[in-house]
C-alpha cells in the first residue's frame, strides 16, 4: 500500500472501470474520508490518508483472509470454484470493456 500523494483525477483513473455517468468522479468518497478524518487535501489538491486513515486501513487489512473464509462458508469447494471462474470472467470482460471505453 503506497501513503504517497494522490489527486483526485487520478483516482478517478485507477478506479474508471467502476465509474458511471452517475457516478463519474471519487471525488464523493474522498470528501467523506476528508470528513472522517482518514485523508487530508493539500493545496495543491492531492490527497494522502492521515494517520488515523492509515490505522483504519491497517485495521482492515489484518482481516481479509478472516473475512473471505467466513464469507466462502456458505459454499462448497465446487461452488466456490465456479464463483472464481465466474468472477474471473467477469474480471477480464471488465478490462475488455475498460479498454474499449473512450477517456473522457
Amino acid at each position: 500500500m503506497s501513503y504517497g500523494p494522490i489527486t483526485v483525477a487520478a483516482l478517478d483513473e485507477t478506479m474508471a472501470a467502476f465509474l458511471s455517468a452517475d457516478e463519474p468522479t471519487v471525488r464523493p468518497h474522498v470528501e467523506r474520508f476528508v470528513d472522517r478524518g482518514w485523508a487530508q487535501v493539500a493545496g495543491d489538491g492531492s490527497v494522502t490518508l492521515s494517520e488515523e486513515g492509515r490505522r483504519a486501513y491497517e485495521r482492515v487489512s489484518e482481516r481479509p483472509e478472516r473475512v473471505r473464509v467466513r464469507m466462502m462458508e456458505c459454499l462448497s469447494a465446487d461452488e466456490h470454484e465456479v464463483l472464481m471462474e465466474l468472477l474471473q470472467r467477469v474480471a477480464g470482460h471488465l478490462d475488455a470493456l475498460a479498454a474499449e471505453a473512450p477517456r473522457q
